[in-house]
C-alpha cells in the first residue's frame, strides 16, 4: 500500500491491500468505507478459498463519501467524487462524479 502526501482515511475504514492499493496526494476516504483489491475465484459454480488481486488506484484530489465500497482493478481518476454509499466496481474517470449501486457517472467535469 502507498499514500501519498495530505491524505485523510475517516474512521472505521477497512482497506485490504493484497494486491496493492495506491492513494495519491490529497486523497480523502470517508468513514467506514471499504477498499478490496482481492476477490473470491468461483470453480464449478462454488467459491474457492482462493483469491484474485487486482490493484486499486485512487488518484490525487479525489473524494470518496461515507460507506463507499471500492473494488479489485478499479482505478479512480484524478479529483473525481464518489458519492456516499457508492460501490464502484468500474473505473471512474477523472474529475467527474458517480453514484449508485453500482456506481454510474452522475456529470463530468467538476471545475
Amino acid at each position: 500500500m502507498s499514500v501519498g502526501d495530505n491524505c485523510y482515511l475517516s474512521h472505521y475504514c477497512y482497506i485490504q491491500a493484497k494486491g496493492n492499493v495506491v492513494l495519491g496526494d490529497n486523497v480523502i476516504i470517508g468513514p467506514m468505507s471499504i477498499i478490496a483489491s482481492s476477490n473470491h475465484i468461483f470453480k464449478d459454480g462454488q467459491v474457492t478459498n482462493k483469491g484474485e488481486s487486482h490493484p486499486i488506484i485512487i488518484e490525487k484530489g479525489s473524494w470518496a463519501g461515507a460507506h463507499v465500497v471500492i473494488t479489485s482493478g478499479v482505478k479512480v481518476g484524478e479529483s473525481a467524487l464518489i458519492a456516499a454509499g457508492a460501490i464502484v466496481t468500474k473505473n471512474v474517470e477523472k474529475h467527474s462524479r458517480v453514484a449508485g449501486v453500482p456506481a454510474k457517472q452522475q456529470c463530468r467535469h467538476l471545475n
